[in-house]
């Protein structure tokens, strides 16, 4: 007998507090562009607490949040649970609310980055509840000449495609002939790909250099009123990430409050067959 694949799923990580609550609607929101249901996780950090009692609470919870969803615990250390449990559920991205007030919490910024550093499915780390049901009609994607760039590309088309998003390419400034090379090579491959997918869609350049595109585009996307930045993480943590975290914790903790869709730099990251 064949087995049955599972439904693609939205995961959405929670602690069931209000501010997962935020998570929740712009994880139904996710699920709505996508066409996929929700599962929400709880993060059990080795307590082994009793799965019982995490139902009552997941039921008051999702009740309250008022959709329908599936409950998952991950059990163990949290980074190896959550790898664990993206193709368990057979998970396509996960949405996480950041907790910015108590830093030992696992949602505290540089937790969450360092728990999903090694994810294959992007995560939308967001800060505030859904309060534009359009905010997702806008976005922006830095790109500069790094062939890494181009892993943005895809799932850029995915909001163009599926929600007929707009996507606002900003394109950095190079005077090195090298590095202008390559990032018209990456400017005629998001041409081709959005103009095939029918995507709405423009490009930006600024004379920005590459490793300040990130906070750049923060500033432009407030400008444009633009709901959504795509962003690559840092690859490896050295001393100075361990220490300090890593550059992108300063994008997510964005004083603005936009949402940050991020997407680790791996060969192997998660693409949609639809």
């Amino acid at each position: 007998m064949e087995t049955q694949p599972l439904d693609i799923q939205v995961v959405v990580l929670t602690d069931f507090s209000d501010k997962s609550l935020y998570a929740v609607r712009h994880g139904m929101e996710m699920c709505r562009m996508l066409e996929k249901g929700m599962t929400v996780a709880y993060f059990d950090n080795e307590k082994d607490e009793d799965e019982s009692l995490l139902t009552n609470k997941f039921n008051t919870f999702i009740t309250k949040a008022g959709v329908d969803a599936r409950f998952h615990i991950i059990k163990g250390k949290p980074a190896k649970g959550f790898e664990e449990v993206v193709p368990l559920v057979n998970a396509i991205i996960v949405v996480a609310c950041i907790n910015t007030e108590d830093k030992t919490s696992l949602f505290a910024p540089a937790a969450l980055l360092k728990i999903l550093h090694h994810s294959r499915i992007p995560y939308l780390l967001v800060n505030d509840d859904l309060k534009q049901p359009e905010l997702y009609k806008h976005l922006v994607l830095p790109i500069d000449s790094t062939k890494e760039s181009k892993e943005k590309v895809l799932w850029a088309s995915y909001f163009g495609r599926f929600n007929e998003s707009k996507v606002t390419v900003l394109a950095g400034h190079f005077k090195d002939e090298y590095l202008l090379k390559y990032l018209n090579n990456n400017l005629k491959f998001i041409n081709k790909m959005f103009d095939n997918f029918d995507v709405c869609f423009d490009v930006v350049k600024c004379n920005q250099k590459q490793d300040n595109m990130d906070a750049y585009a923060l500033d432009y996307a407030k400008e444009v009123n633009a709901g959504l930045i795509i962003i690559l993480t840092t690859e490896k943590y050295g001393l100075m990430e361990l220490m300090r975290g890593p550059k992108e914790l300063k994008i997510v903790t964005n004083n603005y409050k936009l949402p940050i869709l991020c997407l680790n730099r791996r060969d192997d990251l998660y693409v949609m067959c639809d």
